[in-house]
Order: structure tokens, then C-alpha cells, then sequence
């Protein structure tokens, strides 16, 4: 069975016949469209013919926003109506459309989802019944509605600009298969049921996973889904970027060049100080300027001999370190010991 589809009433047919005689036009605008969800299933256009109307009602309003003839055929009318956003949580599977009169002139059948808030999407949706007509002077037209715009006229306007050799147009890009069907999802009156676009929200998996299932080639994202999905990669960045401030903040060439002093050169930190009358021979403590951050690589003393004495030969030892000083041992040769030398001159490494 054909899903998509419109026939036209007895009654239609009355006051088409009524209107060429000199009748009054037929006017849908003061009309109402009447949406039905079929009971579960997309039922005949037969089955809503014999109703009199559609099967199962969920809503209808004055909601018909434009009577206008097809841009592509000029014996087609085409009768859009606008559902807003507050209305939802049901499918649409058949609709009627009444004339100014209440009575039922259109029974089509389709099959489209009208969410809700609760659903996690809320939108106006857009229908177009078309209906052959070769004389669309009994018919009330009206200009498109300035709050909408088909997607024929939208690919009529894009495709107008003349290609170039650096932006050429493509057969993707023409209106028969373009890039905006596949984009917005909203479906012409004269395209075939293969081109339909109207589809449902993305289940969590499909969302996670980037891919639709085999059932609903154009699953759309709820916005539930987005906000959770962006609150995720808010919270990644700020941990991102508290790393990052870490980083740069150790990294930052800073200095403080006195004794004792360290400069940091783009996070390898280097320190110096003195150590004035250490032991002639034994260990002694050195406190550095500032706490390593993560590590210290290793000190070096260096003993100073101001007196430029011969005697003695005097040298430093590392013991240990920490992140926040070290243990150094002084050692002389011979019995003089620690002559000649006033200081221990240390310099240590680390980051």
C-alpha cells in the first residue's frame, strides 16, 4: 500500500463543479485540517473515503497557512498546514481537510511523528496535501506564508546562482535529489515515498554511536541528547584546561636571580645558594629557594677556596635529596682538612 497519498471528496467535487458555474471558490484557508493516527496502522484512503472522515481522531485546528499552485506542475495545488510545536506525542498516519464549510474535501494518509516536550524535541511541523487540479481558478490561493518556506523555492533560489570552476554544481546538488532533502528531511508534495525524510529522534545507542538503525535511515538527535552530550565535552575541556593551566604555569620562564635564586626555563628549574663556614669535614643540610614541584635531578656543592690556598684539597658530596633540599657531605685530603675555603657553592637541577 501506497503510504503517501491524497484523494478528493464527493463533496469537493461538488463545489468544484458549483465554482466554474459561477459558485463561490472553495476555501481551504478557512478551513481545518483533522489528524488521525489510524489506530496504530496507516489505513486505506478507501477506508477514510467510507468514514467520512479519518479513523481515529488525535487533533485538529485551523492551522492552513497556504493554498497555493505547485512551483513545479501548474495543474497541482498544493494546501500546506502548520501543526505548532505545542501540539504532539502522537503519529500521523491520516489527516483530513475541510473547507470553509466543515466539510471534508481532502483525505490523505502519511506517516509522520508529531513529538513532544516529553519526548525531548519540540518543532512546528509542516504538511502539504496535493491535489491535482487543472483549473485552479475554484480554489482560494494565497502567497506563501512569510513565516515558512518550501524547499523548492529554497533550491530554486540556491540553484539560480551560476556555477563557477572553483564552486561547480553538481547532479547531487539539483532539486530532484539535492543536499537539502537529505538535510532538513522535509518532504515535497510530489516527491515518491523512497525520498520521504520525515523520521523520528535518535535512540541513545544510535546517538553514541553515530549510526542509524536499519529501520529509520534519518534519526534526529533529541535535545536532551545534545545537552548531555555537550555538558560531557564541557566537563572534559575544564579538566583539559585545569591540566593545561598546570602545565603552562610550570612551565612559564620565571626567575629570581639572587643568592640564593632558581630561574625556570620552560619547567626545568634550576636553583642555586651558599653554605657559609660548613664542616671542615662532614655533613651539612642545604635548603633550596623554593619546593621542586615534582623532583630534584641532583645538586651539586662546589667548595670555594677564597684564599687561593695550596695545601689542602677540599671536595663536595651529595647524600640525598628531596624535593625541597638536600644532604651534602664536604671531605679534604690530607691532615690541613678544610683550609683555605670559606663556603660550599651548591647548584641543583629538577623541574
Amino acid at each position: 500500500m501506497t503510504v503517501y497519498q491524497t484523494k478528493v471528496s464527493a463533496a469537493y467535487i461538488a463545489r468544484r463543479q458549483a465554482a466554474q458555474a459561477g459558485g463561490s471558490q472553495v476555501n481551504f484557508l478557512a478551513g481545518q485540517i483533522i489528524l488521525g493516527d489510524g489506530n496504530g496502522s496507516v489505513p486505506a484512503i478507501s477506508d477514510l473515503v467510507a468514514a467520512g472522515g479519518v479513523i481515529h481522531e488525535v487533533w485538529r485546528g485551523s492551522v492552513i497557512t497556504s493554498v497555493t499552485v505547485d512551483s513545479t506542475n501548474p495543474a497541482q495545488v498544493d494546501i500546506r498546514a502548520v501543526i505548532p510545536s505545542s501540539v504532539g506525542g502522537f503519529w500521523v498516519r491520516e489527516f483530513v481537510i475541510t473547507d470553509e464549510n466543515g466539510s471534508a474535501c481532502i483525505f490523505g494518509t502519511t506517516l509522520v511523528e508529531k513529538t513532544s516536550a516529553a519526548q525531548g524535541q519540540t518543532s512546528d511541523l509542516s504538511l502539504i496535501a496535493a491535489i491535482a487540479e487543472s483549473d485552479t481558478g475554484v480554489v482560494v490561493l494565497s502567497p506563501p506564508s512569510a513565516d515558512y518556506v518550501t524547499i523548492g523555492s529554497m533550491q530554486t533560489a540556491i540553484n539560480a546562482h551560476q556555477p563557477t570552476a572553483e564552486e561547480p554544481l553538481y547532479a547531487s546538488d539539483t532539486m530532484s535529489q539535492g543536499w537539502l532533502q537529505r538535510l532538513f528531511k522535509i518532504r515535497r508534495a510530489t516527491q515518491s515515498p523512497a525520498q520521504i525524510g520525515v523520521e523520528r529522534p535518535a535512540n541513545d545507542a544510535e546517538f553514541a554511536s553515530g549510526a542509524a538503525g536499519a529501520t529509520s535511515p534519518w534519526p534526529w538527535p533529541t535535545i536532551g541528547q545534545v545537552r548531555t552530550a555537550l555538558n560531557a565535552l564541557a566537563t572534559q575541556i575544564n579538566a583539559l584546561n585545569g591540566r593545561i593551566d598546570n602545565i603552562a604555569a610550570q612551565l612559564s620562564p620565571s626567575a629570581h636571580w639572587a643568592t640564593p635564586g632558581y630561574v625556570n626555563l620552560f619547567g626545568l628549574i634550576i636553583q642555586w645558594g651558599v653554605v657559609s663556614s660548613p664542616p671542615g669535614q662532614g655533613g651539612f643540610n642545604v635548603t633550596f629557594y623554593s619546593t621542586f614541584p615534582n623532583t630534584c635531578f641532583d645538586v651539586v656543592g662546589v667548595a670555594h677556596n677564597a684564599t687561593e690556598h695550596e695545601i689542602a684539597d677540599v671536595w663536595c658530596q651529595t647524600v640525598s635529596t628531596t624535593t625541597s633540599g638536600a644532604r651534602l657531605y664536604s671531605q679534604g685530603s690530607g691532615a690541613i682538612g678544610w683550609v683555605g675555603s670559606s663556603e660550599i657553592r651548591w647548584i641543583a637541577f629538577g623541574w
